[in-house]
């Protein structure tokens, strides 16, 4: 699911660990999403941005919301 949205970087299983909780946050603060992009950047540090973290975010939040219908 995640994958398609992003479609030039394919998650590793740590990313998926990382992003996990955070997308289950319903509002994530900005201190929250600087800490996940902290530890996303460690890993990949030429494609995370807060930008994405937060894009991934919503379209997780979008998906979540399809399902529920």
């Amino acid at each position: 699911m995640l994958n398609t949205y992003l479609k030039n970087h394919v998650l590793t299983e740590v990313e998926k660990a990382i992003l996990k909780p955070y997308f289950e946050n319903q509002d994530p603060s900005n201190i929250e999403t600087e800490a996940v992009l902290d530890s996303l950047l460690k890993l990949s540090s030429d494609y995370w941005t807060k930008q994405k973290v937060r894009n991934a975010w919503r379209y997780m939040q979008r998906k979540k919301t399809q399902l529920n219908k």
